[in-house]
Protein backbone atom coordinates (compact mmCIF):
# COMPACT_ATOMS: atom_id res chain seq x y z
CA UNK A 1 0.00 0.00 0.00
CA UNK A 2 1.30 3.18 -0.91
CA UNK A 3 0.82 5.97 1.44
CA UNK A 4 1.60 9.93 1.10
CA UNK A 5 3.24 10.97 4.38
CA UNK A 6 3.70 14.63 4.98
CA UNK A 7 5.58 14.24 7.75
CA UNK A 8 8.71 12.80 5.53
CA UNK A 9 12.02 14.53 5.84
CA UNK A 10 11.42 17.82 4.45
CA UNK A 11 15.41 18.81 4.48
CA UNK A 12 15.77 17.02 1.02
CA UNK A 13 14.60 19.66 -1.28
CA UNK A 14 15.97 22.74 1.09
CA UNK A 15 19.72 21.91 0.90
CA UNK A 16 19.86 24.61 -2.23
CA UNK A 17 20.34 27.24 0.72
CA UNK A 18 23.25 25.56 2.14
CA UNK A 19 25.21 25.13 -1.23
CA UNK A 20 27.79 28.05 -1.42
CA UNK A 21 28.89 28.86 -4.94
CA UNK A 22 32.74 30.56 -4.44
CA UNK A 23 32.49 32.08 -7.37
CA UNK A 24 29.89 34.34 -6.26
CA UNK A 25 30.84 34.43 -2.83
CA UNK A 26 31.97 38.18 -2.12
CA UNK A 27 33.74 36.85 0.72
CA UNK A 28 36.38 35.80 -1.20
CA UNK A 29 38.98 38.28 -2.93
CA UNK A 30 39.78 37.62 -6.82
CA UNK A 31 43.35 36.44 -5.85
CA UNK A 32 42.25 33.53 -4.06
CA UNK A 33 40.06 32.73 -6.36
CA UNK A 34 42.45 32.67 -9.33
CA UNK A 35 44.25 30.92 -7.27
CA UNK A 36 42.07 28.54 -6.88
CA UNK A 37 41.60 27.59 -10.28
CA UNK A 38 45.52 27.94 -11.24
CA UNK A 39 46.11 25.26 -8.55
CA UNK A 40 42.73 23.30 -7.96
CA UNK A 41 40.46 23.33 -11.33
CA UNK A 42 42.81 23.70 -14.60
CA UNK A 43 44.53 20.62 -13.04
CA UNK A 44 41.91 18.45 -13.06
CA UNK A 45 40.49 19.60 -15.81
CA UNK A 46 44.08 18.86 -18.00
CA UNK A 47 44.74 15.63 -16.19
CA UNK A 48 45.66 13.31 -18.69
CA UNK A 49 46.24 16.22 -21.31
CA UNK A 50 49.51 14.63 -22.21
CA UNK A 51 47.77 11.56 -24.11
CA UNK A 52 44.72 13.51 -25.78
CA UNK A 53 44.54 14.06 -29.72
CA UNK A 54 44.10 17.36 -29.23
CA UNK A 55 41.84 19.05 -32.10
CA UNK A 56 40.89 22.37 -32.38
CA UNK A 57 37.43 21.46 -31.23
CA UNK A 58 39.13 20.77 -27.57
CA UNK A 59 40.82 23.88 -27.65
CA UNK A 60 38.39 25.74 -27.85
CA UNK A 61 36.34 24.38 -25.09
CA UNK A 62 39.12 25.18 -22.72
CA UNK A 63 39.02 28.63 -23.56
CA UNK A 64 35.34 28.96 -23.26
CA UNK A 65 35.62 27.08 -19.82
CA UNK A 66 38.36 29.39 -18.83
CA UNK A 67 36.21 32.94 -20.11
CA UNK A 68 33.22 31.58 -17.98
CA UNK A 69 35.67 31.12 -14.78
CA UNK A 70 37.37 34.57 -15.20
CA UNK A 71 33.95 35.54 -16.37
CA UNK A 72 32.71 34.85 -12.86
CA UNK A 73 35.60 35.70 -10.72
CA UNK A 74 35.86 39.35 -12.52
CA UNK A 75 32.32 39.82 -14.57
CA UNK A 76 31.81 40.73 -17.78
CA UNK A 77 33.83 43.42 -19.25
CA UNK A 78 32.10 46.52 -20.17
CA UNK A 79 33.04 49.04 -22.98
CA UNK A 80 34.09 52.20 -20.96
CA UNK A 81 32.25 54.74 -23.73
CA UNK A 82 28.77 52.37 -24.19
CA UNK A 83 28.37 51.19 -21.00
CA UNK A 84 27.82 48.01 -22.27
Amino acid sequence: MITNDDDDDDDDDDDDDDDVNPWSSSSLSKYILIKIYRFIILPVVLHGCETWSFTLREERRLRVLENKVLRRIFGPKRDEVTGE
